[in-house]
């Protein structure tokens, strides 16, 4: 994968993690407003789904870059 792929795939997880946290303020922090909103939680756990997607795909250029993320 050339570095360009990589840089659209970490902007791609940038992006999807600020429309998280719009979601969150939107429930406004509290967890149990967030998971009463149907939609909120769906939008959340497709986001979450691109981010792993997006995350598989670095791994499947380079397994070692695992290394490089904190916590793995």
């Amino acid at each position: 994968m050339p570095p360009r792929e990589l840089l659209k795939l970490i902007l791609d997880i940038e992006s999807i993690i600020s429309e998280i946290e719009e979601v969150i303020e939107i429930s406004s922090k509290d967890y149990s407003k967030f998971c009463n909103n149907f939609l909120a939680v769906r939008t959340v756990e497709r986001n979450l789904e691109i981010i792993g997607e997006a995350v598989r795909k670095m791994l499947h250029f380079d397994p070692t870059f695992k290394y490089h993320l904190p916590g793995i």
